[in-house]
């Protein structure tokens, strides 16, 4: 028996993580303009020229952020344990793509910006996939012991 769910599909709860994942990115992307922090990061890795954070760069590697999470989750349905083996990868993800924030900025609240924004894109994005993978878990036990 399938489940009738929506989140039974891997590339809705992708899709619909990665959506809140770019609302939430351009909110904070916005509070930060707002808040009169530039966001400003070097051009290059140890260059002391630095430019302002685009808006469209904040939405691009939001939706990068929700594909290769996907993808982790269709790998990780192939293992024994999906849902820990999803939330080991994503959390040493989370944690390694903290450091070009950390490294790059060029002010201390432009890095506070930086992981604040990090932290809601990765919200969502893991509760939904996080989601699935109970979901087609949970889906999986129902078909064998029918």
């Amino acid at each position: 028996m399938e489940s009738t769910n929506r989140f039974s599909s891997l590339w809705f709860a992708g899709g619909v993580g990665t959506l809140l994942a770019v609302i939430f990115a351009v909110a904070v992307y916005l509070l930060a303009d707002a808040a009169g922090d530039p966001l400003s990061v070097s051009s290059q890795p140890g260059s002391d020229d630095f430019m302002k954070l685009s808006i469209g760069v904040v939405i691009g590697a939001t939706i990068v952020a929700g594909l290769v999470a996907t993808g982790i989750a269709w790998i990780s349905k192939k293992t024994g344990s999906p849902v820990v083996v999803f939330l080991v990868a994503v959390v040493i993800g989370f944690l390694v793509m903290l450091f070009p924030p950390i490294s790059s900025a060029e002010q201390s609240s432009t890095t506070a910006w930086l992981i604040v924004m990090h932290t809601v894109v990765a919200a969502p994005i893991i509760a939904s996939l996080v989601t699935h993978l109970r979901i087609a878990g949970a889906d999986e036990v129902v078909a064998d012991g029918s």
